[in-house]
């Protein structure tokens, strides 16, 4: 059985193909309108988890952060739209990368790295924060990826996440 209704959930991954196939498993649970958005250091694994959810949804070309474009959109069912704000420019509005307009085309997932950048992103929608930790140990690369829901989170996504 399930928890009753968690408002967080954190899953421990021991190494990379551990964090990809984490991102697997939450994109069999992606059915369009999501907004995962992701926060960790340098090296935590956004992109790497980022992977994990385009090969989940069936993309089998090469995933890269899009730290220069910003935003890269995989041709995905439902459709991925992939962000990182690590080079947005102070002042600049998110309005104007477009990602409210790719979401709602064909109701697609959007993930976003670096999204403690644009603190008013994903407010009011269907969003849920990933937190990527490394271990304190630096030889190994163990990390923690907290998922806390937001009060308009799918309650058949967040259930799903639950019960992983």
């Amino acid at each position: 059985m399930c928890p009753d209704s968690l408002q967080q959930r954190t899953f421990r991954t021991a190494t990379a193909d551990d964090t990809q196939l984490l991102g697997r498993a939450i994109a069999a649970r992606l059915r369009g309108g999501e907004w995962l958005l992701l926060l960790g250091p340098l090296g935590a694994g956004k992109t790497t988890f980022v992977r994990g959810l385009a090969r989940g949804l069936g993309y089998d070309g090469t995933v890269r952060s899009p730290t220069f474009t910003l935003v890269a959109v995989y041709g995905t069912r439902p459709v991925l739209v992939h962000a990182d704000l690590y080079r947005l420019d102070e002042g600049a509005s998110v309005d104007d990368l477009g990602l409210y307009d790719l979401a709602a085309e064909g109701d697609a997932v959007v993930v976003v790295e670096w999204a403690d950048r644009c603190p008013e992103l994903g407010l009011g929608r269907n969003a849920v924060a990933v937190s990527i930790a490394l271990d304190e140990d630096p030889s190994c690369d163990i990390r923690s990826l907290r998922f806390s829901r937001s009060g308009s989170t799918s309650e058949r996504f967040w259930r799903e996440v639950e019960c992983l």
